[in-house]
């Protein structure tokens, strides 16, 4: 371990051994850090410093490296992500190899260990890329020349198939699910998720302060990050927006704040669901699960079960089938119209039946 506990100075300190461009051994001693996370730090930038030899850089080195320099560029969710997926796939492969002898034979036999492992194919793809990121990396500190992944194509499982088809319910089927609920708090969740198309996170951080009763919108600004049950001070991908809510909500919305006004130290600070703290997705979840189950033990056609997310896919669905434009749609969702088309682009069977119209027409 190359950090220490000083405890007479009650500080950390790193003891590092390098080996120099002429091949000599050397011991480099750095006290008076407050925390063994700032030694850490210290001893990754200094092994990517001129003094020592690259070629002598362990991948865990360079891991450490990657995860302090990616601190102050992503968030603190993406950075937990990436920590995870090298600690628990990379290190205990690559962790004591040195950087420059990771080459293709190397990568491939890794590969075929992830395969054995029989993860999904995304997550097989999530690995893949992380260590092609670090590999990047080490390209970019001059650690080694060519990243060897540029050289190998990603591994999948071919017998597996990828679900990518997108679930959602119909009007109709909505209409059918809250026709069950009889409690105004729920139903009011429920219809902020399917008439705003606003993710789960965002719809748990909204506060009264958010809604704009004079121009009927309700602003999204945050996020509750659920992995980590911490609030984001940025949505999912850092766009914010003004999202316009429709008469039923406005109502719902209204008769909620009648409620809740009368509790002890509320205030507009307060969150509409929650009031003094965020409610957990699990509990939304449980709760979706058991109205939908409610409905189908007395009909006979069944309510397919849906996730929290697919809401969203649901919000999207009743615009597309309204003839709302995909441009219109992103600025909604907070995407870009692009992104919009890739993902629900076979929702569009209009515009697709125009191309052919155009063709026959000519």
């Amino acid at each position: 371990m190359p950090v220490y506990k000083d405890k007479d100075r009650n500080t950390w300190y790193a003891v590092i051994k390098y080996i120099d461009i002429f091949d000599k051994e050397h011991y480099h001693k750095k006290r008076g850090f407050e925390s063994k996370n700032l030694a850490l730090d210290y001893e990754a930038s200094f092994r990517l410093s001129d003094k020592v030899l690259k070629q002598k850089i362990t991948f865990k080195q360079l891991a450490n490296d990657f995860i302090l320099y990616k601190k102050t560029r992503v968030k603190a969710r993406s950075l937990k992500d990436f920590k995870y997926i090298i600690d628990k796939q990379l290190i205990p492969y690559f962790g004591k190899m040195y950087v420059s002898s990771i080459n293709i034979p190397v990568i491939e036999d890794f590969q075929n260990q992830v395969l054995n492992k029989d993860y999904s194919n995304s997550y097989t793809k999530v690995i893949q890329s992380m260590l092609n990121r670090l590999l990047n990396h080490a390209v970019r500190r001059l650690i080694i020349d060519k990243n060897p992944f540029d050289y190998i194509e990603f591994v999948k499982h071919e017998n597996k198939k990828t679900n990518s088809k997108i679930k959602y319910w119909t009007y109709d089927q909505y209409q059918n699910f809250r026709s069950i609920i009889s409690n105004p708090d729920d139903l009011l969740f429920f219809d902020l998720l399917y008439y705003t198309g606003m993710r789960i996170g965002e719809v748990q951080t909204r506060t009264w302060n958010d809604i704009n009763w004079e121009s009927h919108d309700i602003y999204v600004h945050d996020n509750w990050d659920e992995k980590n049950h911490i609030l984001s001070e940025d949505t999912k991908n850092g766009k914010h927006r003004d999202v316009l809510l429709n008469k039923i909500l406005l109502h719902e919305l209204r008769e909620k704040y009648a409620r809740d006004k009368d509790i002890d130290g509320f205030s507009d600070d307060c969150y509409i669901f929650g009031v003094y703290g965020v409610i957990y997705q699990q509990y939304f979840t449980r709760l979706k699960d058991k109205y939908i189950e409610l409905y189908n033990s007395s009909h006979d056609v069944k309510l397919p079960r849906i996730v929290i997310h697919d809401f969203r896919h649901s919000h999207v669905s009743l615009l597309i089938n309204n003839n709302v434009d995909s441009f219109t749609i992103a600025e909604r969702l907070g995407h870009s119209k692009e992104m919009v088309e890739r993902v629900y682009g076979h929702m569009f069977p209009s515009k697709r039946k125009a191309i052919l119209d155009v063709i026959d027409n000519l």
